[in-house]
């Protein structure tokens, strides 16, 4: 909820920034085009998207010995 709300407020006061910001994650997205997806950003669609996803990773758990989840995978080269 905080996230999405500090989110709010940055985007209502410094639109140009937060704008540079997102372009500036997404530059390996060709398809994506920040004009569609503005309404999006910090809405109340995607705070329950986030609350949703947050809430399955809590439910990922594995008993000893069994298979691991499947979560997401870092890989710290790059």
């Amino acid at each position: 909820a905080m996230h999405v709300a500090v989110g709010k407020v940055l985007l209502i006061l410094f639109p140009e920034r937060v704008k540079q910001q997102v372009l500036a994650m997404n530059k390996k997205n060709p398809h994506f085009s920040y004009d569609n997806w503005l309404p999006t950003f910090y809405s109340m669609q995607y705070f329950w998207f986030v609350l949703k996803v947050r809430w399955q990773r809590l439910e990922d758990r594995t008993e000893p010995g069994g298979l691991a989840p499947n979560c997401p995978v870092v890989r710290l080269s790059g």
